[in-house]
């Protein structure tokens, strides 16, 4: 039996080496779509990132670090952690486009002196952002001074249009 099909493949060597030779085909483009794949993938990534940028106006992507201190407990001060994330970009190797430094009161409720039944809680922030001239754009009023301070020396400031 094993002679006659030896026989048999020796008549058609032309089409025994076409099977063969579309074997190792089929196999080499199976071991190599992964590598494909990956660097399609890739490739639609950036353009994602790209067309993002431009139709949004945004920085696709956003590193956030919170940091939460409270007072007398001897943790790490704010210029060590401005000189971590500062150096966060070279650790990480991508080209930062912009860093923003967001200080923060925790929030506290507040009451309202005006006497309504629809005023549900109200909760206060007091923070400060870093550069908040270069990433803001002022609706109404003016910008603050460069010492914060008003002439009959109270404090100026901005709030959100939420607020």
């Amino acid at each position: 039996m094993l002679r006659i099909t030896l026989i048999k493949l020796w008549h058609k060597k032309w089409m025994v080496l076409c099977l063969l030779l579309g074997c190792i085909l089929l196999i080499a483009t199976v071991v190599s779509f992964p590598l494909y794949k990956k660097a399609a993938f890739d490739d639609m990534l950036k353009e994602g990132f790209r067309s993002f940028l431009v139709e949004e106006g945004k920085w696709p992507a956003l590193n956030e670090l919170t940091v939460t201190a409270k007072k007398g407990s001897g943790e790490v001060s704010f210029p060590e952690t401005e000189a971590f994330v500062n150096n966060l970009n070279t650790e990480l190797g991508v080209t930062g486009k912009d860093t923003v430094f967001y200080y923060a009161l925790s929030s506290t409720e507040v009451k309202s002196m005006m006497l309504r039944d629809d005023l549900k809680k109200i909760s206060l922030r007091l923070g400060y952002l870093s550069n908040l001239e270069e990433h803001c754009v002022l609706y109404s009023g003016e910008m603050y001074s460069e010492d914060g301070r008003a002439e009959d020396g109270s404090i100026e400031v901005i709030i959100s249009q939420e607020g």
